[in-house]
Parts: structure tokens; sequence; C-alpha cells
């Protein structure tokens, strides 16, 4: 689904739904989860967690389970594309 058809998304359209997103999810989990107190609410908040990385984990045709998602394109902005460095900086490591 996802990860076999890669599309070409805006990274600001991409990253404001996300956030969008994030925040309805957000206000659907944590307004009956905030009425708990004391124990019961780190109970809800450990099995929140636990049911959105199984679904992550086993939703194989979406996020391709433990492999993850991959060729995703690097994001830009306002025509400058970020890029990463090829090798990871170690501190104290030379060239």
């Amino acid at each position: 689904m996802l990860a076999e058809e890669p599309r070409r998304f805006r990274s600001s359209l991409s990253l404001l739904s996300g956030a969008l997103l994030a925040a309805a999810v957000g206000l659907a989990i944590g307004y009956p989860s905030l009425r708990l107190r004391g124990v019961y609410f780190a109970m809800v908040t450990v099995a929140f967690v636990e049911v959105i990385r199984l679904i992550a984990q086993l939703w194989v045709p979406l996020t391709r389970g433990m492999s993850g998602l991959s060729g995703i394109p690097k994001p830009s902005l306002l025509g400058m594309t970020f890029a990463t460095q090829d090798e990871p900086v170690l501190p104290g490591a030379r060239s």
C-alpha cells in the first residue's frame, strides 16, 4: 500500500497533516484517559502505547512491519533539500 507506491507530497503539507492527525488522536485518547487518576492513568497510558506499537508492527501492508518505511524522499523547503551525512560522526574520530 503506502510502502509499495511511493508518492510525492509536499513536505510542508505532510508536516501540517501529520501535526493535525497527531492532535486529533491525542485529543481522542487524552480526553478519556485524563479522567483517570493514579495507577489507572499509568495503566491506560501504557496500554495505548502498546496498542499503537502492535498496530505499527502487525499492519504489514501499510508499515512493512519490522522493516519500516523506505524510499521516503528527502524534504525540501524553499528550494533547498535537506540531506544527511553519509557516515556517522563520532566524537574523537579522525578521518
